[in-house]
């Protein structure tokens, strides 16, 4: 079992664990965790509230695949989100997706949008289509 020690004059938590146990950090409400962190190899984060928000001011930025990002958001790396089975609908406005397919004649990729395309109408419109 780890070793919980609150360093002396700073607000930080730190958590002393053996090389041979994850760290966890959870803050619950009777028995339901609502928020954890949990390290030793990978580091995962779980919440069960409606949000997770990552802010430190103004200026903060986020990071995935990255530790200095240079714009609010900056992903290094793919992003995939649905698949060609996904209806286009209100929820899913602004949200891009990328596929590369293999046929026998060709290769391609692409990248569509869901876009509202009437008053109660969506659709997946193509942004961009590459072949090889």
């Amino acid at each position: 079992m780890g070793t919980i020690l609150k360093e002396g004059g700073a607000n930080n938590i730190t958590i002393d664990r053996p090389s041979t146990s994850p760290a966890k950090f959870l803050i619950k409400q009777n028995t339901t965790t609502e928020f954890s962190i949990t390290t030793g190899g990978d580091t995962t984060i779980d919440t069960n509230t409606n949000d997770l928000i990552i802010s430190d001011n103004s200026s903060a930025s986020v990071g995935i695949g990255t530790t200095s990002p240079q714009s609010k958001l900056q992903v290094n790396g793919g992003v995939q989100i649905g698949n060609d089975a996904d209806s286009a609908s209100a929820d899913k406005v602004g949200t891009f997706k990328y596929y590369t397919v293999t046929t026998v004649a060709f290769d391609y990729s692409y990248v569509d949008m869901c876009m509202q395309t009437g008053a109660t109408t969506y659709e997946w419109v193509n942004i961009v289509t590459n072949r090889w």
